[in-house]
């Protein structure tokens, strides 16, 4: 007996052996790769696709130290990231920026003039917030605290979603630090971004002066 003698939908299941069918005989219009799942995509061919996982679990993209640097590149980027530096500090008193690349970190947007943000941030003795553009880089964190001080402490999260979005490029960042011996801490919130079509594919982070260390983690 070969097909010529099956017609269509003879072949029950009580006739099929177990583990009879594997990925290679389902009509799957992509390759896919391990963690993605099979979803339905009536448009594709075979009408079955491997995709991510939305909603999931951070996964860890990359994680290091910085010891005595003066900048920190990520590059890769692809879909929503989230940034952390912790334990940072710093050779003098300086605030942190941002530049985006959009060729995969062989160079960075420095002379540009349309990057955006908002700031707040406050200490025990003052709060203050304001709004610029058209400026060369996104400001993360401002330096009301001294983190070149010994004893002191730093944690920065950056948050970038959709960094394909067209036109404008979302960069948040809070960011957390307390001063050497003192009781003096300081809060920062930024929200802002890049106003480009260029699709987002690495940052650089650095300082505005001297050098810093940090232990980093980038999750997806």
């Amino acid at each position: 007996i070969d097909s010529e003698h099956y017609t269509d939908g003879s072949i029950d299941l009580a006739h099929m052996s177990s583990e009879s069918v594997d990925e290679d005989n389902l009509h799957i219009s992509n390759s896919g790769s391990n963690g993605q799942f099979l979803s339905k995509q009536s448009g594709n061919s075979g009408g079955l696709t491997w995709a991510d996982a939305g909603g999931g679990a951070w996964a860890v993209k990359a994680s290091g130290t910085v010891s005595g640097g003066s900048a920190l590149s990520i590059t890769g980027i692809s879909k929503t990231v989230k940034i952390i530096l912790d334990q940072m500090a710093t050779s003098a008193s300086t605030f942190w920026k941002l530049t985006t690349s959009s060729d995969g970190g062989s160079s960075y947007d420095t002379g540009a003039s349309d990057y955006h943000e908002e700031v707040w941030a406050f200490n025990a003795q003052s709060f203050s917030g304001n709004a610029s553009g058209a400026r060369a880089y996104r400001t993360l964190a401002t330096n009301l605290v001294d983190l070149s001080q010994s004893n002191s402490f730093g944690r920065l999260e950056i948050d970038i979603p959709n960094p394909q979005l067209a036109n404008f490029t979302h960069i948040n960042s809070s960011y957390t630090c307390s001063q050497g011996d003192t009781n003096e801490v300081f809060l920062c919130w930024t929200a802002g971004g890049r106003e480009s079509s260029a699709d987002v594919d690495a940052v650089n982070i650095v300082t505005n002066d001297g050098t810093f260390s940090c232990s980093y983690i980038v999750l997806e």
